[in-house]
């Protein structure tokens, strides 16, 4: 009885009115009951149904695990990555920022490699603007940056010059005719003025666009003092598995003593993108000993995101061109831009965008490069919404004239009202005097 409280008398007096309480009869009165005997019998009974100390503590609320579809199955994995795999194939067009192709690479970990010399045969100072090379790397998703993890580069000839044609703005080298354009990146010692500071027999790496006819259109030529490793792309035109001859361009090749390199089990086949190289130049008349032929061939890997550009060299079947002699596959899904299908013709330059995979570009868009007025109205249509922005100005400005039109026409009516009320009210004071 150490804690009775006015809701306890209240309760004991509705039990008392009640039929049978604790085997009170309705008959008594208030003072016939025995209180101390009721209150002690209400007591007993919330003890009773009370719950114990222990009980208390298993009736707590338990926290409540909520699974979420997070892709793991276990706590300890890691998190899905957000990094996209990117390759692009193309032309440097900026050293800092590191960009090619309008893209900006994080080059703090990438492994320069080149064809010949292997990974880290070169230094990040020795890529210049107008070098054509293979990025391989990530693009976040988060972030949206992209880090380089390898940068492949590669001369397409390196040699000797035989031969200048000024007019055409070409010169030929190992047999291939090269040609410069007003992009064309001139570097190296004595050469500042570009093609007209050229001169036959001297030594110069030269890289580029594959054309279809075998040529090369130059984006960057750059003049070595003197060189001893003279090599030249190509697709194998001929071949002689007896005679161990093959053609490449204008040069017939012997590679009776060479090592080929990335051929496998099988032989040099026509259609082959070749590079061979000596060290020693061809000569005038016999065919060149060489002492590599080496199997031109891209990464194996997948990339979901790719880019390429350079001029269609071929055309080999429906839905299918090759671009800078790589292959490149186009569906109904593809998006054209600048130019349409019936402009896939030979030597257009295009640039195409897609995913990358079995050696072949999935393109999801292409553009015509060439085009330049499409380019140019394509670059003003994007220049930060200005023209969407215009359109919605005119709307704005035409809604503003329109209600300063309804705002005259309210204030010249109100105006007119008033001079009207204005000078009836001095007629009528006329009329009055």
């Amino acid at each position: 009885m150490n804690k009775f409280t006015i809701a306890s008398c209240i309760s004991i007096s509705i039990f008392i009115f009640s039929p049978s309480v604790f085997g009170y009869s309705l008959g008594k009165t208030m003072y016939d009951v025995d209180w101390q005997a009721v209150i002690l019998d209400i007591l007993t009974a919330r003890q009773e149904h009370a719950p114990s100390p222990e009980q208390a503590d298993e009736t707590e609320v338990q926290p409540v695990e909520i699974a979420v579809e997070s892709g793991a199955t276990d706590g300890d994995e890691p998190p899905v990555s957000t990094d996209e795999s990117i390759v692009v194939f193309g032309e440097i067009t900026s050293i800092n920022p590191f960009t090619v192709e309008q893209v900006e690479f994080d080059l703090s970990g990438a492994v320069i490699e080149t064809d010949d010399d292997g990974p880290a045969a070169i230094l990040l100072s020795d890529l210049q603007v107008g070098d054509i090379v293979r990025i391989e790397g990530t693009r976040s998703n988060e972030t949206s940056r992209y880090v380089a993890d390898r940068i492949f580069v590669d001369a397409e000839v390196e040699g000797t010059i035989t031969q200048i044609d000024a007019a055409n703005a070409s010169f030929t080298v190992l047999g291939m005719t090269v040609t410069t354009t007003s992009s064309t990146n001139f570097s190296g010692a004595g050469l500042p003025g570009g093609l007209g500071d050229l001169a036959a027999g001297q030594f110069v790496e030269v890289t580029g666009y594959m054309t279809s006819g075998g040529g090369l259109r130059a984006t960057r030529v750059h003049l070595e003092k003197a060189g001893s490793d003279f090599s030249v792309k190509g697709i194998v035109t001929a071949v002689s598995a007896e005679n161990r001859t093959l053609t490449l361009g204008s040069l017939t090749i012997d590679y009776g003593n060479a090592h080929l390199d990335d051929f496998g089990a099988r032989g040099i086949l026509v259609g082959d993108l070749i590079e061979v190289s000596s060290t020693t130049p061809p000569p005038s008349k016999l065919a060149w000993q060489v002492d590599e032929v080496e199997l031109e061939s891209d990464t194996d890997e997948e990339f979901e995101s790719a880019k390429l550009r350079g001029l269609i060299t071929a055309l080999p079947a429906l839905n299918l061109f090759e671009v800078n002699l790589k292959p490149v596959s186009y569906s109904d899904e593809t998006v054209f831009e600048c130019g349409s299908e019936m402009d896939l013709v030979l030597d257009a330059e295009v640039v195409v965008e897609g995913r990358y995979t079995g050696g072949v570009f999935v393109a999801a868009e292409i553009e015509f490069d060439s085009n330049k007025s499409c380019e140019d109205e394509h670059d003003d249509d994007g220049k930060d919404g200005r023209d969407h922005d215009d359109d919605g100005d005119e709307i704005e400005n035409d809604h503003h004239d329109d209600n300063n039109d309804h705002d005259d026409d309210h204030d010249n009516d109100h105006n007119d009202d008033h001079d009207d009320d204005h000078n009836d009210d001095h007629d009528d004071d006329d009329d009055d005097d």
